[in-house]
């Protein structure tokens, strides 16, 4: 969906650090969960739920790195072909 507004020129650079952040932010988030999960008594009912949930979260956070991943790859792209987004938007809508 396109809601026909940019980020601009002068803030694109908080933006591509915001999302290189967030994404750096979820790879650390589940790899903590992953390697905390090695160190559960899985004996205890209680710790495996809070396990269990722990790899779900991990899960949907290592979907969402993926997703980031890819915009800041469609971003380092678009900076090295000094394109906008709208412009390529428009050229792959001609295609």
């Amino acid at each position: 969906m396109w809601f026909n507004n940019c980020v601009g020129g002068r803030n694109y650079w908080f933006f591509f650090v915001s999302i290189v952040a967030t994404f750096a932010y979820s790879l650390v988030v589940a790899l903590h969960v992953a390697l905390a999960s090695f160190k559960v008594n899985f004996g205890d009912n209680g710790q495996l739920v809070k396990i269990v949930l722990s790899w779900i979260i991990a899960v949907v956070l290592a979907v969402f790195g993926f997703l980031i991943i890819n915009l800041i790859i469609l971003h380092i792209y678009l900076l090295a072909t000094q394109q906008t987004t709208y412009q390529f938007l428009q050229r792959k809508k001609k295609e």
